[in-house]
């Protein structure tokens, strides 16, 4: 209702004369008691004081808002807003000072006629005019301020955006041209540097731990079973439609763990449907016919193999979520592997008509898997799925179950089962999970009309133990072909099921480079450069050192490897020791070239670098006269020292991470150096099949169902847990004496078996218990069998023993020591029998066999060789032995045969057992030591008799002469001999004495004085015989002869072939004689007469395979 002037006061105190008397006196009447008039201004404010005063609610006095909040109880009950005068501060005063006057002149007129109203009028309001000039004013004044103020903005933003742009170019610029330049190479010269020192503090090193070769010591230091050789009896099934072999509907998890344990093979139905198998069949096929990332494979014409991409074709995916969806093949592998096993070989193989049949062989090497060395290679397992109904004419796969604890099995190209079954048929989809040490070949493809044979693989392993608390000491085994894409390593069952989630680009390469994982939801399986190592450092296919001029190595450029021809300048000598170091040199010179090539480029930008600052610094001090010589040197020190903290700090980390830990330590990929203190202190022997085989390595738990393989598969441990649940039976509840009687019998059983318990002694070898020891293991075994509990407790503690031998804590000394006898202690409590520690009485009462709270053992302060001590030498068994040599041992007096292969045999002593060769070390007498003698090459030494045939070493001519023992003198062990002309020789030591051909004593001899037989001449490797007539029989063996021709000879009874007969005028079929050849003059051959032809011709097989038709003439006589 009132008018809000805002109008500063100031505009209005201009007139300051006071007001006519007239107007003095109408105003003290109307407004206030005052008798001169005041000014305008003045007026105003009392007119705003009474105001405030008619409506306290104004905020202008506090005392009125506090008296209006008492007499309003809400602001809603006002009518009208109070007037309120704002004063504000005087404007500055614009510039234009025209624009000022003329405004200023026009209020004046204005306030002299407002002056004259007023008197007229009465009141002082101040006329309308007047403030709307007033607001045209400050409209005006206002809008050319806005105006002039974003024109500033405008100009202004425009200059700095224009600066920013070129403040961005010129650093972009001078980055690209001068600081990035610089910082790359620098940063590439430190990772040069630090690639350097990782290969000679941790690759090479690692490339050590994991050779294994037979040079290398523990070839023969960390072997767990043995060289075996099985034989047809070790085979477990001959057909594959074996209940045994086919995983049933109602089988679980444990049930198909115990049939891959002891066949080695498992059949699995239904894997793939009919439709994803023809998909990916197709694909294979197409994908053969480009040639590409071809693999090598046995018999490789007519086949074909390549490494299969999870992404290369969609119908792969589809297959293998299929396949690694299916819940009972997936709970079987992990009941067999462990938990999400790693996947090491993705592939397909695919044969034509017309491929040969391999030979029999398994995909590892027996000596460098987990068949001979458990705690250094992890068991492996390959899916053989067929795309198509494959026949036995198509080539379906042969299978020698039974076999994959074997070290050979020569037997097993004649005893084989196919894949195709009694059916002949091998459906499509059906996988076959098969050991890869399992004795197998893939068949000849002899069907024309037969489709092409494609086979989907998968293979599986355990995946490796990267954990604080657990080191891995295992490797894949050699000789693998390992076919998977490089880029598909590092990756799990669970990754391969997911594959279009868990496998794609770029997440699935840096995973298999090591890289990178998912933290969570997926493990860590076997890297690209941890098994590349592997098969370098085992001289693989395709790895050794003669295939590496083979290798592709063009991907490195030449400037960093090098030319090829200074590597075959290198292995032009062809020595084993450049074969070996040829991948260490190339790697050595590869990044050494590196650091030169960083270093060259780094001075060369560092110079041009500071070249430019100082010609930029001296035209602008010629110029401007300023420098800014010190800021391009800082910024470039400090991106400098953020690059080295950060090689450095990476450096740092990797050092301090488990990988290179445990290779300082070196405990990664290797149990060498494990300590055997603790074990039985044993003559060290050969292990035998007829022999019950207790194995400390196999003992733990990363090993899963392998921990339990010996059970399965060697026979007499599969004899004996049958015979251990057979007699456990009510075994807790006997008396202590009646357990003793039991044990003692089961004892003889295994006796009568001639069988012994075999474990590792201190030297890593095999040594049979003696029978307290013996005693004690049947007790154990029938005591867990029958107890639940006691069972439980002696597996936990004898795997925590094995843990502390081979595992992550070997190299604690207080857990390899104190630890391992604490536990042996705590189990010898454990099973003591209640007659160890009280009378027994014989009563049959029943007790319990687990200790007393008082019989629990306290750890220990000393080294803990007590177990050790209380082990006495074994006792030989009285039964005999289930062949010559089987029970010999380290120690005893043998005669070995020179050298394996000559009929040499000479007196020595047994100084090693060679587990991993299953043979004798043999140092004869003379000091000489013969090394790998086989176990028919070795038998135990007999006394040499009165009238036995030996051969004597002649002083004079160095030479060996047959003689036979003509007295014995017992006193000095020395003996006289009778040489064939009669005359003796006395005084022989038994040193000079061996035994030839003759063994113990030769039999009688079956010529006599005038027969005729056929002979073959002496090193003849032709087979020439002539026929001969005997004139005497001499004692060592050897005959006195006299040819058709008049010529005498002496040769040795073994060199006579047969007897000469008499032929008749007619020559029948299958006769044996001795005719001469077609075209080799007079000498004599013998053969068989296969036909007999016409005009009396002869058709005659020699005896080298070779035929000949030939006339009667040439038949100069027969023989038996």
């Amino acid at each position: 209702r009132h008018h809000h002037l805002s109008t500063p006061t100031k505009l209005f105190s201009s007139a300051s004369s006071p007001p006519p008397a007239q107007e003095q006196d109408s105003t003290a009447t109307t407004t206030t008691n005052t008798t001169e008039r005041e000014p305008l201004h003045l007026h105003y404010q009392q007119q705003q004081r009474q105001q405030q005063q008619q409506y306290p609610y104004s905020p202008a006095s506090s005392v009125a808002s506090s008296d209006y909040s008492s007499t309003f109880s809400s602001p809603r009950s006002r009518r009208e807003k109070p007037f309120v005068l704002q004063q504000r501060r005087p404007r500055r005063r614009l510039r234009k000072q025209p624009r000022t006057t003329m405004i200023a002149t026009q209020l004046k007129q204005q306030q002299q006629q407002h002056k004259t109203t007023s008197s007229e009028n009465g009141h002082s309001q101040p006329p309308k005019p007047l403030l709307e000039l007033l607001h045209r004013h400050n409209r005006q004044k206002d809008s050319t301020t806005i105006t002039k103020t974003m024109a500033q903005i405008i100009c202004s933003t425009i200059k700095t955006i224009f600066g920013w742009i070129v403040h961005i170019f010129g650093h972009a610029a001078r980055s690209l041209l001068l600081d990035l330049p610089i910082w790359t190479c620098f940063a590439a010269l430190c990772l040069t540097w630090l690639a350097g020192h990782l290969r000679d503090k941790y690759w090479v090193p690692q490339l050590q731990l994991e050779t294994w070769t037979e040079d290398t010591a523990r070839w023969d230091d960390e072997y767990t079973y043995y060289g075996r050789r099985c034989t047809v009896q070790d085979q477990t099934a001959f057909s594959i439609d074996d209940p045994e072999l086919l995983f049933q509907p109602d089988d679980t998890p444990e049930q198909a763990k115990n049939k891959m344990l002891k066949h080695g093979v498992t059949m699995y139905p239904n894997l793939l449907s009919d439709e994803t198998a023809q998909e990916v069949r197709n694909f294979i096929v197409k994908q053969n016919r480009k040639k590409l990332d071809a693999i090598y494979v046995l018999e490789n014409e007519n086949r074909f193999s390549f490494g299969i991409q999870v992404d290369q074709d969609p119908a792969v995916a589809q297959a293998l979520s299929e396949i690694l969806h299916n819940q009972r093949l997936v709970a079987a592998l992990e009941a067999i592997m462990g938990p999400d096993p790693a996947i090491i070989e993705f592939t397909g193989i695919t044969a034509t008509y017309g491929a040969q049949e391999q030979g029999m062989h398994a995909d590892v090497i027996p000596d460098a898997s987990a068949q001979s060395a458990s705690r250094n290679f992890v068991p492996s397992y390959s899916l053989f799925i067929p795309l198509q109904n494959t026949t036995r004419e198509m080539g379906a796969t042969h299978i020698c179950p039974g076999t994959h604890m074997c070290g050979s099995a020569g037997f097993c190209s004649q005893s084989y089962i196919s894949a195709a079954g009694d059916n002949s048929v091998w459906p499509a989809g059906w996988g076959a999970l098969v050991n890869q040490q399992l004795q197998h070949r893939g068949a000849a493809h002899t069907d024309p009309n037969g489709a092409e044979r494609v086979v989907f693989i998968l293979t599986f392993a355990p995946r490796p133990r990267w954990s604080p608390k657990a080191v891995e000491t295992r490797i894949l085994g050699g000789g693998g072909s390992y076919s998977l894409h490089w880029s598909q390593w590092g990756h799990v069952l669970s990754d391969f099921a997911k594959a279009p989630e868990r496998m794609a680009f770029p997440w699935r390469h840096l995973r298999s480079l090591g890289l990178y994982k998912p933290r969570h939801g997926s493990e860590w399986g076997w890297d690209f450069w941890t098994v590349t190592y592997q098969r370098i450092a085992r001289e693989e296919l395709g790895y050794s050192g003669e295939s590496f001029l083979d290798a592709d190595v063009d991907w490195i450029p030449e400037f960093l490897r090098g030319p090829m021809s200074l590597y075959r300048d290198f292995l032009g000598g062809e020595t084993d020791s450049e074969y070996e170091t040829v991948w260490e040199d190339f790697a050595q010179r590869v990044v050494a070239n590196a650091q030169s090539f960083a270093q060259e480029w780094y001075q060369r930008v560092a110079a041009t670098f500071v070249g430019v600052v100082v010609l930029a610094n001296v035209l602008l001090v010629t110029v401007r006269r300023r420098t800014w010589l010190w800021r391009p040197f800082r910024r470039i020190l400090f991106g400098h020292l953020i690059i080295a903290a950060t090689v450095w700090l990476y450096q740092g980390s990797l050092e301090q991470s488990i990988w290179a830990r445990n290779i300082r330590q070196k405990s990664l990929f290797n149990v060498f150096g494990a300590d055997y203190s603790h074990f039985p202190d044993l003559p060290s022997v050969l292990a035998n099949d007829e022999d019950i085989v207790l194995t400390h390595e196999f003992r733990s738990d990363y090993l899963s169902s392998f921990a339990e393989v010996l059970d399965h598969t060697h026979r007499t441990n599969v004899w004996w847990r049958e015979r251990v649940q057979n007699y456990a039976e009510q075994y807790d509840d006997m008396s202590p004496s009646i357990q003793d009687t039991l044990c003692q019998r089961v004892l003889e059983e295994v006796s009568q078996q001639r069988a012994r318990f075999l474990t590792k002694n201190s030297e890593n070898g095999w040594g049979a218990l003696p029978e307290p020891l013996a005693l004690r293991y049947i007790h154990k075994s029938l005591l867990s069998q029958a107890n639940p509990f006691v069972g439980f407790v002696v597996i936990w503690t004898e795997n925590l023993i094995s843990e502390y031998q081979f595992g992550y804590w070997r190299n604690n000394l207080g857990m390899k020591k104190l630890g391992v006898s604490f536990l042996s202690d705590l189990q010898s409590k454990l099973l003591s029998s209640r007659a160890s520690h009280r009378g027994d009485t014989g009563s049959p009462q029943k007790r319990n066999s687990g200790p007393k709270r008082e019989q629990l053992p306290t750890p220990v302060t000393t080294t803990g060789r007590s177990f050790r001590q209380r082990i006495a030498f074994p006792l030989r068994p009285s039964v005999k032995p289930p062949h010559t040599g089987a029970w010999l041992q380290v120690g005893d007096v043998v005669e070995g045969k020179y050298r394996g292969q000559f009929d040499e045999w000479y007196k020595g002593t047994i100084i090693a057992a060679v587990t991993s060769e299953n043979a004798w070390n043999v140092e004869y007498e003379d000091g000489e030591i013969d090394e790998g003698l086989c176990r028919q090459c070795v038998r135990p030494f007999v006394p040499f008799q009165v009238g036995e045939l030996v051969q004597y070493k002649d002083h004079e001519s160095e030479q060996y002469i047959y003689c036979q023992i003509a007295q014995h003198h017992v006193n000095n062990n020395m003996f006289d001999v009778e040489l064939d002309d009669g005359d003796r020789v006395y005084g022989v030591f038994e040193s000079e004495l061996r035994r030839g051909q003759s063994q113990l004593q030769r039999a009688t001899s079956q010529w006599q004085e005038g027969d005729h037989v056929v002979s073959y001449k002496e090193n003849d490797d032709e087979g020439r015989v002539f026929i001969s007539v005997v004139e005497r029989v001499l004692k060592s063996g050897f005959i006195q002869v006299r040819t058709r021709g008049g010529v005498e000879r002496k040769i040795h009874e073994s060199n006579i072939a047969a007897a000469v007969l008499e032929l008749r005028d007619e020559v029948s079929e299958e006769s044996n004689v001795v005719a001469k050849f077609p075209g080799a003059g007079e000498s004599l051959y013998r053969g068989v007469v296969e036909e007999v032809l016409e005009g009396g011709m002869y058709s005659v097989e020699y005896e080298d395979g070779t035929s000949a038709v030939i006339d009667r003439s040439m038949i100069v006589s027969g023989t038996e």
